[in-house]
């Protein structure tokens, strides 16, 4: 394992293992050296420079792509990011911030309002080049998956994985606002967060990777 993947690999580790803090793991005077931030803090910074800068932004595509750019870079803990217009719940995009992708997630929630958005949504994926799978997306970026409750506690959701395409992302975004909910991108509203679900499977994770780095270093 040569140093950078040694250095990284211990960054995954330490970060799985203390999820409330997000490491940076440098060589200085070629001594490992582990420098961390509040995860929670970080995730603050950035939903405030998101708000502040919105302004500059005439074109609102600009500012979702602006968006998309910064919650992108490296070190920001954030996991999620949720477009919506006002304070109507029932009307918004997210999406979940995967390791190579972006996965859009567009729930059919009791009280909201994504119902009669369903085909419409569908139609606008196809019009953007994705096409429809039976499987879930794991595997294929630009398809979009249909799932369907299997229990009782479960719902309707439309998956879409946009790999790390900012332009598609960004024409998608405008166009549900424009297009489908029929509102003003100009008055978009960005929330951005860490799912729990995410920090839940830190510990676990962070065993793996050490697992991992001890066994590299036994086989040599």
């Amino acid at each position: 394992m040569n140093n950078k993947r040694l250095k990284d690999k211990i960054a995954q580790y330490l970060n799985a293992l203390h999820p409330s803090k997000y490491f940076h793991v440098i060589y200085k005077d070629k001594i490992l050296v582990a420098k961390y931030f509040d995860r929670d803090e970080r995730v603050e910074l950035l939903q405030n420079r998101l708000i502040e800068k919105q302004s500059q932004f005439d074109d609102p595509r600009g500012y979702i792509s602006f968006v998309l750019t910064e919650i992108l870079k490296p070190l920001t803990g954030v996991t999620y990011v949720i477009f919506q217009v006002g304070d109507e719940e029932g009307e918004f995009v997210q999406f979940a911030i995967e390791r190579h992708s972006m996965i859009m997630d567009f729930p059919i929630l009791p009280g909201n309002r994504h119902l009669p958005y369903m085909k419409q949504t569908r139609k606008l994926l196809e019009d953007l080049g994705f096409t429809f799978t039976e499987g879930e997306i794991t595997i294929k970026k630009y398809c979009y998956y249909h799932h369907k409750p299997k229990v009782a506690d479960e719902f309707d959701t439309l998956n879409a994985d946009f790999g790390r395409d900012n332009e598609a992302i960004t024409e998608f975004v405008y166009r549900v606002f424009t297009e489908i909910f029929r509102k003003d991108p100009h008055e978009l509203n960005v929330i951005v967060g860490t799912r729990e679900s995410d920090l839940s499977k830190s510990i676990k994770q962070g065993k793996q990777i050490l697992s991992s780095i001890i066994s590299r270093y036994r086989s040599k």
